[in-house]
């Protein structure tokens, strides 16, 4: 079983030519207006995009997939990304994360994540969260909310992940 899996891997090591593809750049290809594209409508952009990418000569993607301890796949940890939803408290339709790992290694694309490991969200989405995630149980719980600090993001107050404790590492 694992054979088969590091055989459906595309690694491009040797010659790494990537591009970096943030959550601000694909947020009209995961998103419609407010809410998550339909499945097909996304793999069509995504298809596009990724033949782009290729014709460029780029052989590896590099996809933002947790800019603020949101996640773009299922996570029990975080929860789904407005970038994919439109907006915090939503579940996701599909996983665009799979697919669009799947669509890159058709094209021969490696595909590479970027997530940022100690910036979560502003105090206001915060609030917006189910009581399931890690964070928000810290926000509610005195004797845990050092794992959290407050700092400014975009020109607002934000919580990061405080990586001295173990529990947030």
């Amino acid at each position: 079983e694992q054979k088969a899996i590091m055989d459906k891997l595309v690694a491009n090591y040797d010659k790494m030519k990537a591009i970096w593809i943030s959550q601000f750049d694909f947020n009209s290809v995961y998103t419609d207006g407010n809410k998550q594209r339909s499945q097909k409508s996304y793999k069509e952009l995504l298809g596009k995009a990724l033949d782009n990418i290729q014709a460029l000569g780029f052989n590896t993607v590099i996809v933002q997939l947790r800019p603020n301890a949101d996640s773009f796949y299922p996570s029990e940890y975080y929860p789904w990304s407005h970038f994919i939803n439109g907006s915090y408290g939503k579940f996701a339709k599909y996983d665009p994360i799979k697919i669009f790992i799947d669509e890159a290694h058709k094209r021969k694309l490696s595909f590479q994540a970027w997530i940022n490991p100690m910036r979560c969200m502003t105090l206001e989405n915060a609030e917006k969260l189910d009581d399931a995630y890690p964070m928000v149980q810290w926000m509610k719980d005195p004797s845990r909310q050092r794992y959290l600090f407050v700092g400014d993001y975009e020109n607002k107050k934000a919580y990061y992940l405080n990586v001295y404790y173990e529990e947030v590492r």
